[in-house]
């Protein structure tokens, strides 16, 4: 389940699920597993990606205070829901889609439209048509495309044809996260799709 989470989300079936409950989990077991396996495509892709210092500043304590939700809710503390159907109809666990909603809402360095633009580009890497470039430069693009399938291997010539092109260190890290939020929301949402269908 975690491995088609991650890499095949598109693969995520009844079949899947009919074989997680053959196992022994239920709703609840399969639906927590998940959204811990979204946290850490999540978190793995930004530490894939990101070799240099985390810019500091109210986006960092913004993440801890979400993160911090996020850890209530699994140990049974704030909103019991386990899931929500957001604004765009995507069936996910409410720290999830507080979190993204923060992602395009707050200031940052970045422009919200440029954010939303970039969740977009990156979970249509798994559509059969994927979105068009929506004001994404070449480098961005080509940035954003590794980080969705493939965050190992961003390299350092990547992040610094992001710096020659205008984007700081700031601006990288923002994108980053939003980049990385997408591509795990996918599989998450794929898995929820079926499991409570």
């Amino acid at each position: 389940m975690l491995e088609q989470m991650t890499l095949h989300p598109n693969d995520i079936g009844k079949d899947l699920i009919e074989d997680l409950y053959d196992s022994g989990l239920d709703v609840e077991s399969i639906s927590g597993a998940g959204n811990v396996g979204y946290h850490y495509n999540f978190i793995n892709r930004i530490a894939d990606a990101i070799n240099f210092p985390i810019p500091q500043g109210g986006n960092v304590e913004k993440l801890a205070k979400i993160l911090n939700l996020s850890g209530k809710l699994m140990k049974g503390r704030g909103d019991p829901t386990a899931w929500i159907l957001s604004k765009d109809g995507l069936t996910i666990p409410p720290e999830v889609d507080i979190g993204r909603e923060h992602l395009f809402t707050h200031t940052g360095s970045t422009d919200p439209e440029l954010r939303r633009n970039v969740d977009i580009f990156v979970q249509s890497q798994w559509a059969e048509k994927q979105a068009d470039v929506l004001n994404l430069s070449p480098v961005l693009s080509t940035y954003m495309k590794k980080l969705a399938l493939n965050a190992y291997k961003i390299s350092d010539e990547d992040v610094e044809a992001m710096r020659e092109e205008y984007f700081s260190d700031e601006m990288i890290y923002e994108l980053t996260i939003v980049g990385a939020n997408a591509a795990a929301i996918v599989g998450l949402e794929k898995l929820y799709a079926v499991l409570f269908s």
